[in-house]
Parts: structure tokens; sequence; C-alpha cells
């Protein structure tokens, strides 16, 4: 880098002044030029920031003396803050792709907090993004979205610079001056990015596959199907940063048809759909509902007809029936409606570590349900094969990539053309 690396500094400064001309004063001595963008709507910032309020909120198409002429009203404030967190996530990522701002930091209470995890959110992974935070980890999941956010509790409120609050600020500071101090690169960027799903019971055929992909010159990215691991494959789809996908291991589906804890929504499996990229599909763990400690697991679940499966002291694995299993077909089915480029791989002979010939979630009659249902209902135009292994022997693990790649060799003509082009940038204006 041939400038001093660039840090966007971002908070309400008509209630964070002070500490915010302590952390400016922190990444300045540390080597980071700072931009400090404001977006506080209560009153005026103590010392004029790079980039005003008024800009935050013009952004979003409001303006600021409305926000403050209104502030009494119930709602409005709600309002405000919601408003003021478009205009970051414009405002942020236009900096960091115009390349003027290399990494982000952020200092919040409850309402601060949310203004800025929405720029957070916005910003492509890999560009460092911290924010020094009131809330406690157990209350701020939904300012992480599927981003890398470093995240750091203050312990205290952030009200004045004392023992606490100096030393918690410095070490965000110092983090997030590192982070741009320090940025790699690398010599792969220019691969295409293959995204493949996993649990720890698919494993051995995700790491087969992962070879054979990297033999052919493709890279991979592996998603822990835990509910955050499908919602970023789908998120990392829609911005174009992902090229194909082997969707190893969609459980995720099963949870959200049934109540467990790893769903991911109905956009899962939609993405690739959507962006009309190649994508192979095999059922790894389509049989598993999952729940949280035994204790939480519906008692409908049981009634002792069903295998229930401790995993962990954390995590417990009802196996689905017959009628479920089916189910999970049908809707598998209906996601796919309009998918091109795209195959669905059956291993007949289990599905995952776990539901294999002699595992304890081993349940013939509803693999047999769930393999019918596949059969009846998916759409034309995808084809359906099956195979006799179980999903992490090798040969079927050799299958799949196989298969993958020759519908990308078939799919060239999509992703080079003039149509590919438009997807690309319509991707890219919609994960904005």
């Amino acid at each position: 880098m041939t400038r001093r690396p660039v840090v966007a500094v971002v908070g309400s400064l008509d209630t964070k002044g002070e500490e915010f001309a302590y952390a400016v004063g922190l990444l300045k001595a540390a080597g980071v030029d700072p931009i400090m963008i404001d977006c506080g709507v209560i009153g005026a910032p103590p010392w004029s920031p790079d980039v005003s309020a008024e800009d935050v909120a013009k952004a979003s198409g409001h303006s600021l003396a409305e926000f403050r002429a209104r502030r009494d009203e119930p709602g409005a404030r709600g309002e405000a803050i919601d408003a003021m967190g478009e205009g970051l996530a414009i405002i942020v990522p236009d900096m960091v792709a115009a390349g003027t701002v290399d990494g982000v930091f952020g200092i919040g209470g409850g309402q601060g907090s949310t203004m800025i995890s929405a720029a957070l959110r916005a910003l492509p992974i890999g560009v460092p993004k911290v924010l020094l935070s009131t809330m406690s980890p157990d209350n701020a999941g939904g300012y992480f979205g599927e981003r890398d956010i470093a995240f750091f509790y203050s312990v205290s409120d952030i009200a004045g610079l004392n023992r606490i609050t100096r030393r918690v600020i410095a070490n965000a500071a110092h983090a997030v001056a590192g982070m741009v101090t320090h940025l790699p690169t690398w010599d792969d960027d220019e691969k295409p990015l293959v995204g493949i799903t996993m649990f720890g019971t698919t494993t051995r055929a995700a790491h087969r596959i992962q070879e054979r992909l990297h033999a052919a010159g493709l890279e991979t990215v592996v998603f822990h199907a835990v509910g955050s691991g499908g919602r970023a494959l789908e998120r990392m789809i829609a911005s174009g940063e992902i090229a194909g996908v082997i969707d190893l291991t969609p459980s995720e589906v099963t949870d959200d048809l049934f109540g467990g804890i790893f769903g991911a929504g109905p956009a899962r499996l939609r993405g690739a759909v959507q962006a009309g990229i190649p994508q192979v599909i095999a059922p790894g763990a389509l049989g598993q509902i999952t729940f949280g400690a035994r204790d939480t697991v519906p008692a409908e679940y049981l009634d002792g007809d069903r295998v229930v499966l401790s995993h962990s002291p954390t995590v417990t694995i009802v196996r689905t029936n017959a009628r479920e299993s089916a189910r999970v077909g049908a809707e598998i089915a209906r996601r796919l409606q309009g998918a091109r480029h795209t195959e669905v791989l059956l291993s007949l002979g289990g599905l995952s570590d776990y539901e294999m010939p002699g595992a304890p979630l081993h349940a013939p009659e509803a693999d047999s349900a769930l393999f019918a249902s596949l059969r009846a209902a998916l759409p034309d135009g995808i084809a359906l094969l099956e195979r006799p292994e179980d999903i992490n022997d090798p040969a079927f693990a050799d299958f799949v990539a196989e298969r993958f790649l020759a519908l990308w060799r078939a799919s060239e003509t999509d992703r080079t053309g003039p149509a590919s082009r438009t997807r690309a940038a319509t991707a890219k204006e919609t994960s904005r």
C-alpha cells in the first residue's frame, strides 16, 4: 500500500464525542488515517466530522431536521435509526468500493450498534470490520448477519472516558489498526469459487470432493450447515462471489420444516436457482431434525417411537419418520423450481455417518420415502441420478465431483456470455 491505511470511524458524535475523539487519536498514533462518519440524530456534534449526520440522512432520502423535529413522537426514533442505518449502508460500502477506505470501526450503544451494523453487514467478506458495543454477545446476534464482524463487548456503558472505557476502546481501535495495516493479498482470487455444504457426518465426502475440484483448477469454500452457514452461502451466491454449488448437506431444509435450530429460512436452495449457476444436490443428513439440549426437544418427538440421539450436550438429533422425509423431498423439489444446470444425486446406501446401516439413525423406510418423493416431485429438466453407496463412500464422492465438473463445463457459455455479466451486475446491486 503506497498510502497510509484508512479507517472509517462510525457512530453518534452527539452522545459520544469525547470517546470518538479518543479513538481517532489512537488510530492516528497507530499510523492510520481516520475518516469520521457521524450518525447522531439527537443533537449537534461537539466537533466536525468528515461525513455529517445530515449526509447520512440524505443518503437514505431523508433530512436530519425532519428526524430532530419528530424525535419526541412515538416511534419516530426507531424510524430515524432505520433510516440512518440505510444511509450508512450506502455511504460506507461506496467508500470501500472506491478504495478510499480499508476498514471500518464503529462504537455504539443499542441504537448506535443497530445503525453501524447495517453498514458492516453491507460490506464484502474480508474487509476489516470492528464493532465495539455496549450490548452483550447474548443480545447481539442480529448485528452480524452472515458477515465477518469482529465484536468487542464494552462491559460498561460507553458514557465518558474512565479506566474501563479507555482500555476497551484502545483494544478495539488497535485491533482494526492492525487489520488494515497488514491487509494480505492472495494469488488465487481469480479462481472460480465453489460452495460446498457439510456436517461433521458428511466431512469425508466433502474433503474428497474438494480434492477433486482443486485438481480441476477450482477453489472451494465449505459452509457448516447450521443455519448461519446456509444463509451465508445463499448471500454469497446472490452477491456473485460463488460460481457453483455442491449442496452435499441441505439438511437445513429439514430443520426449516420441523422447527429445528439449524434452519436457514425459505431462501435456502434458491440462490443457485436464481443465479443460474451449476449445482449438484445430495441428500446429506436430510433425515435429521436438530434441537438443542435434550430437554429442549418438543414432546411430540419424545413419544418413544423415535430415535433421539445426543450428538453433544447442546445438540440433540431426532430422526425423521417416513411421512416427514417425504415432505422434505417435496419441499426440496419445490425450491428447485426453475433451476438450470442442476442435478440431484441420491446416495441410496445412507445419508450420513449417523444414517448408514448399523448407525443409530439408520431408517430405510424413511429414506425410501424421501427418495420416492424426490423422484415424483422434481421439476422437469433436473436430472436425478442414483448410486448404491452411502454418501461418504469415496465412489459416491467421486461421482458428485464428476457430475459437478460436467455441469460446470456445460454451463461455460452462461458464465462467460453477456447474460452472465448482466446477472453479476444485478447481484452486486442487490447485495448492496
